[in-house]
This record gives C-alpha cells, structure tokens and sequence, in this order.
C-alpha cells in the first residue's frame, strides 16, 4: 500500500442515534489513523444529544483538526422504516458536530462518495483492508471488549480513509 500524501488532520465522524447504536469518529493525522472510537447513542432528543455532542468535543479540546468530515445522511425511499424521530435525532448530531470548534474546514460526505454502492459487508471488509498493521493494533485495542466492531466506527475510518487519498472506491 502507498501512503496518501496529505498532511494535516481529519476528524471522521458516523454519527448514530438511538439505544444500542454508536457514533464512529477517527483522527488521522498525515494519512494514518491516530485514534478512533465510539460514543454511545442516546435514545431521547434533547440532552441526550447534548451529551452525545459533548463526548465528541472532548476529542477535539486542545486541539485542532484541519476537516471534520461527517456522512452525509442520505434519502432512502419511503419503503425506509427509519423513524422520523430517529431522523431528526440523527440530523441534530450530524449539524452539531459539523459545528465543533476547533475545525478548520467543514465536508459532508454522501456514503456514495466514499464507498459507492458497495454493500456494507464488502465496505467494512475492504475498510479494513485498507489499513496498516500499527492501524489495525489502534482499532483492535478500542474495540477489544466489543463483540464485534460497530458499523459507524468502520464507517468513520472509511470516511476518513476517503478524505486522505486512501479510500477504496
């Protein structure tokens, strides 16, 4: 693999809703992975999504990133049981976090951008792929107590991967 030759930093971020449900963020800086994670959902609107927004702050506080890069939600039809609830919860922790301080430039990133139409599946799989044995190690260690590895976490690394050069589409 060759590395990407952007320098600076990304701060890549899946946002999800709900109980059970994550949000994704990873930092790169240079093109590699530095750091990633997740921060537990929140089921109700309001202070919920406050302290969601507050987790992912926490991230950013003594230091600055050169984009914060958000996926881009995305219309699905009205075949979508996505609930109108959820959307607005989703869509309220998306604009907050393309608002963070500390962020030089702002992007939306539609999924089609960065992963096409790739299933899922085959998309966290090539994510993974993607990264560097000193990547995998960062993912492995926050992910070691999780069953498996949450969707909007590999999303964020994809997204981020995308933003740096290194993206697979």
């Amino acid at each position: 693999m060759t590395r990407a030759h952007f320098t600076g930093s990304v701060l890549a971020c899946d946002p999800g809703v709900g109980l059970g449900k994550f949000s994704g963020w990873a930092l790169l800086e240079d093109a590699m992975l530095q750091e990633c994670g997740v921060i537990e959902g929140y089921g109700l609107l309001g202070t919920g999504i406050v302290d969601h927004i507050n987790d992912l702050a926490k991230i950013l506080r003594h230091r600055g990133v050169d984009i914060v890069a958000v996926e881009q939600m995305v219309e699905r039809g009205k075949s979508s049981n996505v609930r109108a609830k959820d959307l607005l919860a989703l869509s309220q922790v998306s604009g907050a976090m393309l608002a963070l301080p500390g962020a030089g430039e702002r992007r939306l990133v539609p999924p089609s951008t960065w992963k096409g139409s790739t299933p899922k599946p085959i998309a966290n799989q090539r994510t993974l792929d993607a990264l560097t044995g000193a990547e995998v190690q960062i993912l492995n260690a926050v992910t070691a107590d999780m069953k498996t590895i949450p969707h909007d976490l590999l999303d964020a690394i994809g997204i981020g991967l995308h933003v740096v050069g290194r993206g697979f589409k």
